[in-house]
């Protein structure tokens, strides 16, 4: 069996060496593993996919989210180990940490098949895996993107990492202006101010904000998540003990929206997809070329 392993050795608070996955790969059956390194410039666009009968990833969401669209339309499936921060692809899929199961899962074809979306506008198209969005969450990206966040290095956990990052989105929603959108979700009119606008592709996003806890990975629907400025304390009071959500959540398949706001994320990355003086507009579509993901058959 010929393996590629696609390997983020800064992942998390707990990944573990190349070696040891390479090892852990070999004791379970793997005749030939190939080691691709996320340091390498552009390396997910490096992987080609029919040169391999499995492809792992041991890494977090980011790394995931590169090699997924390679393998679009693909039989080769994908093995997910979450050594991530918030891993919120995994989790959702309910991927398996432990390397030595991956091959148990491929032998027996136990896999679930992963749908994406695709974000257009004037400034081009792109796929995403998790979601699309506006307001204060990209504005939390941005301001870390930009290194303007003052950076707490010594997290004991994975799980103090993403409660840190959930208090500054606590602190950011408190003064966040909410913001006019223009928005039409399969034709029906859902304009209006919000704090945060989301196209929801699985549960979670960010730091573990499980704002779509209905949405499935091989559906035929995204859960666009709309947040008022009037639930602004309950907002807040969500990130904080993990209550429901307040949100609109409606399932949509064609997504237009247009505003005066010149940047949205995409996964877990800002784009500029405008100017502030000039009305942006964006569409979302369901991509029905899937990945087949391992996964327990449950």
């Amino acid at each position: 069996m010929q393996i590629l392993l696609v390997h983020n050795n800064g992942a998390g608070k707990e990944a573990i060496s190349a070696e040891s996955l390479m090892a852990i790969l070999a004791d379970s059956g793997a005749n030939e593993v190939q080691y691709l390194s996320t340091e390498v410039e552009k390396y997910a666009e490096s992987i080609m996919p029919d040169a391999y009968e499995l492809i792992v990833v041991a890494g977090g969401d980011g790394t995931v989210g590169k090699v997924i669209p390679r393998l679009l339309g693909s039989p080769v499936p994908l093995g997910i180990l979450p050594f991530g921060t918030a891993n919120n692809i995994a989790k959702h899929i309910g991927c398996l940490r432990e390397p030595e199961h991956l091959l148990g899962l491929f032998k027996d074809n136990q896999t679930k098949l992963f749908y994406t979306g695709t974000a257009k506008g004037n400034w081009g198209e792109k796929v995403f895996i998790e979601s699309v969005g506006f307001g204060v969450f990209s504005r939390l990206l941005s301001l870390e993107e930009e290194h303007e966040l003052v950076e707490d290095a010594n997290h004991e956990s994975r799980e103090s990492e993403v409660d840190h990052a959930k208090k500054i989105l606590k602190e950011l929603v408190e003064v966040y202006e909410a913001k006019h959108f223009n928005i039409f979700l399969d034709g029906e009119d859902y304009s209006g101010e919000y704090l945060l606008v989301e196209i929801m592709n699985i549960k979670s996003v960010g730091p573990r904000m499980q704002l779509a806890p209905d949405a499935a990975f091989d559906d035929d629907w995204f859960d666009v998540i709309l947040i008022r400025a009037s639930e602004r304390a309950r907002f807040q009071n969500f990130l904080s003990d993990e209550n429901a959500p307040p949100v609109i959540a409606i399932k949509a398949t064609n997504i237009e929206i247009s505003c005066k706001h010149p940047h949205l994320h995409i996964d877990d990355h800002i784009m500029q997809i405008g100017n502030l003086d000039e009305e942006n507009k964006i569409s979302i579509q369901l991509n029905k070329e899937g990945v087949h993901i391992l996964s327990p058959q449950i």
